[in-house]
């Protein structure tokens, strides 16, 4: 069930989403959330408390996309590809975290190297399980490319994804030579 924390962290990320990080204030979470004004602040004493908490809540969402896309089955080079198409079908279907996500990256006082890295580590483990001869190279290789992928398709309009694209594109990048 869903507390007032969760509903004020929910609402940042709808602030981030639609208005960028200059638009992150308590106020605005408070309006967002249609909770009276100093809710946001009585929980999150400072922004910085916000953008934490909305940064751990970004990453417990993406470890869950991963449960749900079911990384743990994963076992070749194919399914690496698969699952890649399905992840970014998936972020781009519901895009607002990663909007969110791009406002906090874009935000010199935010660094969120730790999430990216435990990330990159369940990325690691994923090639590995495909039996990939470098799981760390190819996954930093998928990642750049997935990245660019998404930020694109949350950029440009006219830039769609179509299915199985993105498998193919991650098929050619791990080529015969990382298995």
């Amino acid at each position: 069930m869903a507390t007032h924390r969760d509903n004020l962290v929910d609402a940042a990320i709808r602030v981030l989403s639609e208005g960028g990080s200059r638009a992150l204030t308590h106020r605005a979470v408070d309006q967002s959330a249609e909770v009276p004004t100093g809710t946001c602040s009585n929980h999150f004493r400072t922004r910085a408390a916000l953008v934490a908490a909305v940064a751990d809540e970004l990453e417990r969402q993406d470890m869950q996309m991963a449960e749900a896309l079911d990384v743990a089955s994963v076992r070749s080079a194919d399914d690496v590809a698969d699952l890649a198409d399905a992840f970014i079908t998936a972020q781009l279907a519901n895009p607002g975290p990663q909007r969110a996500r791009l406002a906090l990256a874009t935000e010199p006082s935010v660094d969120l190297s730790t999430h990216h890295d435990r990330l990159r580590t369940l990325m690691v483990d994923v090639m590995s399980s495909a039996g990939l001869a470098d799981p760390s190279s190819a996954a930093r290789m998928a990642a750049d490319h997935l990245n660019g992928v998404l930020l694109n398709g949350l950029m440009l309009s006219t830039r769609k994804v179509n299915p199985g694209e993105v498998a193919e594109a991650v098929r050619r990048l791990l080529g015969p030579s990382s298995v």
